[in-house]
């Protein structure tokens, strides 16, 4: 077995480890290490029709959104998005957990568009390119 350190330190067998987007399967051999520093707690539920999403840490600055049955909590700490809560319209969570996951500085989008209404936009070409694979 070979340890994995990050936010959970556990043991792996040895000669695979597949963490997050595969980069570290194969890579540790036998005594050898890998870091996971990507994970967050999340959490979705639905109850009779209403869904809520829950990623990241809940302190910080925040900002709340309300129309009608929907709420939107985003936590914001050192210029980056911390955490966010969602009640009622989840669409596009995946959005904001990207930017709680990758550390996104919120001097590089418009966070205030963003928290109204998501969209892959936000991310720039290269990481457009990157993450949904080709052409942009």
């Amino acid at each position: 077995c070979n340890k994995a350190e990050g936010e959970n330190t556990r043991f792996v067998p040895a000669n695979y480890v597949a963490i997050d987007d595969g980069t570290g399967t194969f890579t540790v051999q036998p005594g050898g290490t890998v870091t996971f520093d990507t994970g967050i707690p999340m959490n979705s539920i639905g109850f009779f029709g209403l869904h809520i999403m829950s990623a990241g840490a809940y302190d910080g600055e925040r900002k709340e959104i309300r129309h009608g049955d929907v709420l939107k909590r985003f936590f914001v700490k050192d210029g980056k998005l911390g955490g966010y809560m969602l009640i009622g319209e989840t669409d596009r969570a995946g959005i904001y957990t990207a930017l709680v996951r990758e550390k996104t500085p919120l001097s590089e989008i418009n966070f205030d568009a963003v928290t109204e209404k998501a969209g892959s936009i936000v991310f720039s070409a290269d990481s457009r390119r990157k993450k949904f694979g080709g052409t942009v």
